[in-house]
């Protein structure tokens, strides 16, 4: 599956003139984030996931950080990560959010945005280096990988 997620966000709408009205402008905003499977031309509108983690009661929002860009983060890692199949998607998602939507979120034009599949992945990718980086920086050299400890007991006679 390759997935392209895109959000817009739509001001001013006209609406017709109807009997005896004339047209007129609303000030109404409305976001649509949607997913495209672009591999079966399937289009989707982006679940917000409230029964997971409901951090926004307002919905979906971008182009800077608050509650509604933490929701979108979290929505957009979570789907990434069903489709990638990861285990602990949700603890993921969860951990990563703040910094995607500080780092990609809160950075995408106000109006309209697209993301790929491959800039997610990339950016999923490199928050994996800095924590191997990270934790291999603080392991004490004489401190064994975890799955390399054993468990020793000392018999007291």
């Amino acid at each position: 599956m390759t997935q392209l997620f895109f959000g817009v966000r739509t001001r001013n709408l006209t609406e017709p003139a109807r009997e005896g009205r004339p047209a007129r402008v609303t000030t109404h905003e409305f976001i649509s984030i949607r997913v495209h499977d672009q591999d079966t031309g399937e289009i989707k509108d982006l679940r917000p996931r409230y029964d997971e983690m409901n951090y926004s009661p307002t919905g979906f929002e971008w182009g800077y950080s608050g509650s509604g860009p933490h929701q979108l983060a979290y929505a957009i890692l979570r789907e990434r990560m069903l489709a990638r199949k990861e285990d602990f998607g949700k603890e993921k998602a969860r951990l990563l959010m703040y910094d995607y939507t500080r780092e990609v979120i809160a950075e995408l034009p106000k109006e309209r945005f697209e993301l790929t599949e491959g800039q997610i992945d990339t950016w999923l990718a490199g928050q994996q280096a800095i924590r191997t980086v990270v934790e291999n920086a603080i392991r004490p050299k004489s401190d064994p990988v975890p799955s390399e400890r054993v468990k020793t007991r000392t018999l007291r006679t």
